[in-house]
Formats: structure tokens, sequence, C-alpha cells
């Protein structure tokens, strides 16, 4: 068989798997990564999520690359045919590529962090190029029924997560990158599958290696305000946000137990709690 047909072969993929993600001398990986692209399109869950992209990550981490092949591989990722394939769009099946895209350009960023094979400005492009993805993505569903994880906001973490620790990023883009997650924590749509929790590890780890300052962050957080209008828009935005800093509370709590930020979160989810602030009775 020829690649083509080997790349949507399932009996194929999973004994990539079994054989630990080792592939054949005869098989060249670059073009198997790329010849894999298509399958994201898929609503197959286990063909799209488990065995294509499964194997896809596993050989962008494992496999030797030269710097014209990590490029492409890149290009492709961000593409109109894949990151921005039918964005926009809601309720669709075009959100599959676009969420596997993400995750694609996320596991890219990353070791490219340890390779560098990257230039510099083709960092910044990228996370420009995320930054616009996040901010034009529609399709906030988690998992869908019959066809497997979207997870368009938790994928969208795990990129953010991945710009913000190249070394090539800079203070500016670190905060634009934290504009995007206070827009996602405050999204007109439930965050029901820990998507909070996601959001908020991107900022811990921010927080963690030094990358932000708690003075930056100070305002930042002070930007969460509990709206007051009872919409269900609006009561969506307020648990979201709500949900983002109970999580951020929590890491540090548990790792950095003397950090600064803990009684300014604190305080903060203490005034976007509606029944501190209104005094309600939990006996009424």
């Amino acid at each position: 068989m020829n690649l083509d047909t080997l790349a949507t072969n399932k009996k194929f993929l999973r004994d990539i798997i079994r054989n630990d993600f080792q592939i054949s001398e005869s098989v060249n990986a670059t073009e198997l990564c790329l010849k894999l692209m298509p399958n994201l399109h898929s609503i197959d869950a286990e063909f799209r999520d488990e065995l294509s992209y499964g194997v896809l990550a596993n050989l962008l981490e494992r496999e030797s690359f030269t710097v014209q092949e990590w490029s492409e591989i890149l290009a492709v990722s961000v593409s109109d045919d894949y990151l921005f394939w039918g964005i926009g769009q809601y309720d669709t099946d075009t959100v599959f590529a676009r969420a596997f895209a993400i995750l694609i350009v996320a596991v890219i960023v990353e070791f490219d962090a340890v390779r560098g094979l990257l230039r510099p400005e083709q960092v910044h492009q990228t996370t420009e190029t995320v930054l616009d993805y996040v901010r034009r993505e529609r399709d906030y569903r988690g998992y869908v029924d019959g066809k497997g994880w979207a997870h368009s906001v938790a994928h969208m973490s795990y990129a953010l997560d991945s710009c913000a620790h190249h070394p090539s990023t800079t203070k500016e883009e670190r905060m634009a990158i934290l504009d995007s997650i206070f827009e996602l924590a405050t999204l007109p749509a439930p965050l029901s599958y820990m998507e909070a929790d996601h959001l908020s590890r991107v900022v811990f780890r921010m927080i963690k290696d030094e990358q932000v300052t708690a003075e930056e962050l100070h305002p930042w957080i002070e930007r969460f305000s509990l709206e007051l209008d009872r919409t269900g828009e609006t009561v969506l935005r307020n648990g979201n946000a709500s949900d983002l800093l109970k999580s951020l509370y929590f890491l540090l709590t548990w790792e950095q137990p003397n950090h600064p930020l803990i009684n300014i979160i604190s305080a903060q989810i203490k005034k976007m709690n509606i029944f501190y602030r209104y005094g309600i009775s939990f006996d009424s």
C-alpha cells in the first residue's frame, strides 16, 4: 500500500501505536505527518483523535526534522484548510479540523522551545495566528455525542500555554495571551468540561515560571467582575469567570502558599459571589 492508503488505514496506525510509535525506515516521518493531517477532519472519534492525532503528536515529539520540514508541518496546520477551516461556524463538523489543528500547533511550538528550529519571527507570527484563531472561534462545544471530543477551548489553552513558554515570546505577547484567556473565561457559553481549569493552568504556569509578575497580574485579576443583570448569558459569564479564579486560587495555594496574588484572587472571588455581595442569608 502507498502512504496515502496507509495513512487512512486504522490497522496501520494501531500497529504504530503498539510498536511504541516506531515507524519503518522506509516511511518518511514528515510525509506521514502531512498525510495524516486530512484525518483531523474526520467525525470518527477513534480515527481522528486516538489514532491520527495520537500518531501525529508522537511523531512530532520523537522524530528528527529539518528546519524546512518542521516549518512545512506548521504552515499546513495553521492554514485555511485546518486551523481556519469553516471558522466562525457553530455546531458543524468543521470544528474538529480546527480543534485538532490547534493541538498540532501546540505540540510544534512546545517542542520547538527545546529544538529551536523556528526563527523568532516564525514564533511571533504563530503566536499572532493562535490569538487570531482564539478571537474568531465560535464553536465551544466540549464532547459531541457520536463524534467525540471537539473541546476547542481546552485545545486553545494548550496552544496559548505553548506560545507563552517559548523563549522567543515577548512580554507584550504574553500580555496578549492573558487578554485572550480573559475573553475565553468570560464567554457567554458554558465551560462545562473543565475548560476553566485548563485556562487557569496557563496563567498558573506563567506565574510559576516568572513570565508575568504579580504587579502585572493584579489589574488583570480585577478585570473580572460580577455583572448584575440576570440574563442567561450574564450568568454564564459570571460563572465561567468565577470558576477560573477559583481554579487559579487553589493551584497557587497548593503550590505556592505564600504567593502575594492568593489574597488578591480570594478578594476578587468574594466580590463575584452574589451571596457575599448582597448579604443573602443561607437560611432564607
